[in-house]
């Protein structure tokens, strides 16, 4: 009597059976005792722990047959609500929802691991377009590991507790995602100070817009005027970078402006008003005259105020002095830049910001190209002294040659609100629009200067030994000791001296 069967009889029951004789005798006579393929009898016998754990009567899975129909139906509910709702959702979190779904007895799956399932969710959720969002559930949302170095994942309970507690931080990240307004509306960041002052906060749950590709971060031939967004996680994960560091360069970042620019470059202006005073141009103070007035009082008060000169430029983003001091000052309180509006400014003699006055991002970047400005070398291209600026920043209606196959550039593609991108050779990285695009541009410059230049800017180290600005990519708030912080403003300030110094014997421009 033959005890060839039908490919779909192969239950558990019986593959155990071929397994025993397998064993009892080898392969091929198990192969020929049962008219069933040598290759499923190797199969079968590396599969023998799981066969052991699972029902008799499980047969095995194909195309069209759900084994837990309770559960798919309830996966499926979910993932349409999950998309009503307008959120991201990717084949790994439909995984881990469906572990959480194991765990309440009405979806009992039988088998002795829920994680089983991952490889049995049914060609429902496989093939289906119920969603439309195929092309996304293929992509890769998570290009680098959220392991950190010192977690490891040792058994299936920690791996279980790890994929929940991803999808727990995704879900609460889309649902405050969700709470911010675009920008020119009433939202969220244009709220009280006391809101406003919740940096560590909102550094890790910015607004974030749908990107057009998953994929792709080249965008040739596009409009490079328009404002196109990426997540900030493919954005990074095209340069190896995890997320969880970037939050800690911001903040580094936003001390460093803080405590570099705005700090140093308010401590001259309070002492070269000062000294304007004391010589009878009280009338004449930095705050409170043009930058023409300014211009004039470099040259013909240099013997006095010798610093006047080097200062000029960081004050040239905006005509009206008065607010641009007044809010560089604002700025610079609290050593964080909490009051810091990407889209907006502060109120001025008891008026709302307004768009004839730049955003606190166009003062930033500005002071940040002016500061780089006056650290690097000069140059015969560039008698006016901006040689950074010149090189390494362009500003819309400006547009920069993609054509070059050396591009370092920083773009301000959009003044109001303001978008930057960054261009490296012949690629455009677009940052998330919101709070936070400013300070991912620079940081994205400054991190391809550190692997691809090796920390040079031309001739200038940005390292330990010139700028020293790229200690924002390297230390975490445990690597710097009060002991660090001291010796960095010594040095700080003896560079400051040295450029004063370089600065007074250096020729003054003509008066505007």
């Amino acid at each position: 009597m033959s005890l060839k069967r039908k490919r779909n009889s192969y239950d558990a029951q019986f593959k155990l059976k071929i397994i025993k004789f397998a064993e009892e005798n080898n392969n091929s006579a198990a192969d020929r005792h049962f008219a069933v393929s040598e290759k499923l009898v190797r199969d079968w016998r590396k599969q023998k722990k799981y066969l052991f754990e699972m029902p008799w009567t499980k047969r095995a899975k194909h195309y069209g047959v759900s084994l837990y129909i309770k559960l798919e139906r309830a996966l499926n509910d979910w993932v349409l609500e999950y998309c009503h709702n307008g959120y991201i959702i990717t084949r790994m979190m439909i995984q881990i929802q469906a572990i959480k779904f194991t765990r309440d007895k009405q979806y009992e799956t039988g088998t002795g691991s829920p994680l089983s399932l991952s490889n049995t969710i049914s060609p429902l959720l496989q093939e289906s377009d119920m969603f439309g969002l195929r092309a996304r559930l293929t992509g890769s949302s998570l290009k680098s590991s959220p392991l950190r170095g010192d977690e490891c994942i040792t058994d299936q309970k920690t791996l279980e507790q790890f994929l929940i507690k991803q999808l727990d931080k995704e879900q609460k990240r889309q649902t405050v995602s969700r709470t911010v307004s675009p920008a020119g509306s009433s939202s969220f960041w244009n709220q009280s100070p006391g809101l406003i002052d919740q940096t560590s906060l909102l550094s890790k749950y910015q607004y974030q817009v749908a990107c057009r590709s998953p994929q792709q971060t080249k965008v040739k031939g596009d409009d490079i005027d328009e404002p196109v967004s990426y997540l900030a996680e493919e954005v990074w994960a095209s340069q190896n970078v995890h997320l969880a560091d970037v939050d800690r360069w911001i903040e580094n970042l936003r001390k460093w402006l803080s405590r570099t620019i705005l700090s140093h470059l308010l401590h001259e202006i309070d002492k070269i008003n000062d000294t304007l005073a004391r010589i009878g141009c009280e009338d004449m103070q930095i705050g409170e005259v043009g930058i023409a007035t300014l211009k004039q009082l470099a040259t013909t008060k240099v013997l006095h105020v010798p610093t006047l000169n080097s200062v000029v430029p960081f004050l040239e983003v905006c005509a009206n002095q008065e607010y641009l001091v007044s809010r560089i000052r604002e700025l610079g309180a609290g050593g964080a830049m909490s009051s810091y509006k990407w889209n907006g400014g502060g109120v001025f003699k008891g008026k709302p910001w307004g768009q004839h006055l730049p955003t606190d991002a166009a003062i930033l970047m500005h002071l940040l190209c002016s500061y780089m400005d006056a650290r690097l070398l000069p140059h015969p291209k560039y008698p006016d002294g901006k040689t950074f600026t010149a090189q390494y920043f362009v500003k819309t209606p400006d547009k920069p040659d993609l054509v070059k196959k050396d591009n370092l550039l920083l773009y301000q593609a959009k003044v109001n609100p303001p978008h930057f991108k960054v261009i490296l050779e012949d690629h455009v990285l677009s940052p998330p629009k919101g709070r936070n695009n400013m300070f991912h541009a620079i940081l994205l410059f400054l991190h391809h200067i550190h692997v691809k230049h090796h920390g040079m800017l031309g001739r200038i180290n940005l390292g330990l030994s010139g700028i020293n600005i790229l200690w924002i990519l390297d230390a975490s708030p445990q690597q710097i000791s009060p002991t660090q912080l001291v010796h960095n403003q010594a040095e700080d300030n003896l560079r400051r001296k040295r450029m004063s110094q370089h600065i007074k014997y250096k020729k003054t421009p003509l008066s505007s």
